[in-house]
């Protein structure tokens, strides 16, 4: 229940730590841009979201960060004065994403386990001892919502995944564009729901209960036909071109062109998209080797100016791609159990790795670099975590070896999106999951 923040460089030392106050497993930790690196904004098991200052915190004594101790000493969590509530986080689930909105530094969206994507705003005033917040999508049909990711290409649209194969794309204009509806339809005299400033899509002081579920743009599915051990998508993450990686629960990883996919739908259609036709099938690259079924938060990211393709796996290991070839390049042990987390230096080749147990290890490329043979080996410290987790393996059919698709695979894709002005409207609907799909081949460890 504490955030810990190390410099980059030799031995890469603890700059400090501090309590967060979250009572549970904190899941998302986000610098708030422009801070130095002295603020974060936080979510956990809890479901709540706090902001850090980190400066002030790393000023207490420092916490003890083995396992479950926190929780032990005296029967509660320790709060710090570091810390305060954005919000509660009541009735919504876990909490599982925190991203902030590009060229935005006190905007964020974040992810729940209720399926609400929430906008939140640190230059609101706050609101019965918090920050109000926007419910500006609900997936909460299709399940969680377990990760958003932005388009570098298109700054306002983001990318988020549930439990179903579809991954929905939304553009966050269409909230200004509802504010204005809603400034149209109040009362004259009766006051606003806020306003903005002329180069900002978002309204600085939205209204905590304002809903708005933006509609979304375009929706996509990595998987053609769905294995029986699919339980949904787990990660997202878009390259600088605005290609999409797709992280699967119980499947692969996948990359889809998404600028590709739109122009080649347009070309053969003949026509733009509507929201009740039909649409046709667009490959996907296909990445294989990993397994991702003991967790439910298996990130994935682009690296290496975006031409690798890298995840986490359920044996601790750590495996890049070539993103054209599809072929495994690389695997690293990285965790004595499962790697949740991948994270790449936007401008070094380094790679920060963490999972269950208590270390955060960093990978750094370079000639004569050394290649770990042997999983980690645990300390005293990390004992707290029974690592015997069982493997889902043991129970599937050995003998199915069938050979299935070949790495580019088709994949279903509904929805467009191109350039798109700040007045312009979309009401596109979404499609319904696709049937009952093929047992996927056994995936083979590298």
């Amino acid at each position: 229940m504490t955030v810990c923040v190390w410099s980059m460089g030799s031995k890469t030392p603890l700059r400090g730590s501090t309590f967060t106050g979250h009572t549970h497993n904190v899941f998302a930790a986000e610098f708030v841009p422009q801070s130095s690196s002295m603020k974060c904004v936080t979510t956990s098991a809890d479901g709540g979201i706090r902001l850090i200052d980190l400066e002030r915190g790393f000023k207490e004594p420092p916490p003890e960060h083995y396992g479950y101790r926190l929780r032990g000493r005296g029967g509660a969590h320790r709060e710090s004065e570091a810390s305060s509530e954005l919000w509660n986080g009541r009735g919504a689930g876990m909490g599982m994403k925190i991203i902030f909105v590009p060229h935005e530094p006190s905007t964020f969206l974040t992810a729940h386990q209720d399926g609400r994507i929430r906008l939140f705003d640190l230059r609101q005033g706050n609101n019965n001892g918090g920050v109000g917040h926007e419910i500006v999508v609900n997936l909460n049909r299709f399940g969680p919502t377990s990760d958003i990711a932005f388009d570098p290409s298109a700054p306002t649209v983001f990318a988020a995944c549930s439990d179903d194969p579809y991954v929905r794309v939304f553009d966050l204009r269409h909230v200004k564009s509802n504010r204005r509806e809603l400034a149209r339809e109040r009362p004259p005299g009766s006051p606003s729901p806020g306003s903005s400033p002329p180069h900002s899509p978002f309204l600085r002081t939205p209204r905590a209960s304002m809903n708005h579920d933006i509609p979304c743009v375009m929706t996509f599915s990595p998987l053609d036909v769905m294995s029986e051990d699919f339980e949904g998508i787990s990660g997202l993450a878009y390259s600088a071109k605005g290609e999409l990686a797709i992280s699967c629960k119980g499947d692969d990883v996948f990359v889809i062109d998404t600028r590709r996919a739109v122009a080649s739908y347009n070309s053969e259609a003949k026509k733009p998209w509507t929201a009740d036709e039909n649409h046709q099938r667009q490959p996907a690259k296909r990445y294989k080797g990993r397994q991702n079924v003991k967790t439910f938060l298996k990130g994935v990211a682009f690296m290496g100016e975006d031409q690798y393709v890298t995840t986490g796996g359920d044996d601790g290991g750590v495996y890049v791609w070539c993103k054209e070839t599809c072929e495994l390049v690389c695997k690293m042990q990285a965790d004595t159990s499962v790697v949740n987390t991948v994270l790449p230096h936007p401008h070094l080749p380094q790679l920060v790795t963490c999972g269950i147990d208590n270390v955060v290890r960093i990978f750094e490329a370079g000639d004569g670099g050394v290649n770990i043979l042997n999983p980690p080996n645990k300390d005293e410290d990390d004992m707290w975590f029974e690592a015997d987790i069982v493997d889902s393996e043991d129970d599937e059919d050995d003998d199915d070896d069938e050979d299935n698709e070949d790495d580019d695979e088709n994949i279903g894709f509904d929805d467009e999106y191109d350039s798109m002005d700040d007045d312009e409207e979309w009401s596109p609907s979404e499609p319904a999951p696709s049937s009952q799909r093929d047992r996927h081949e056994d995936m083979q460890e590298e």
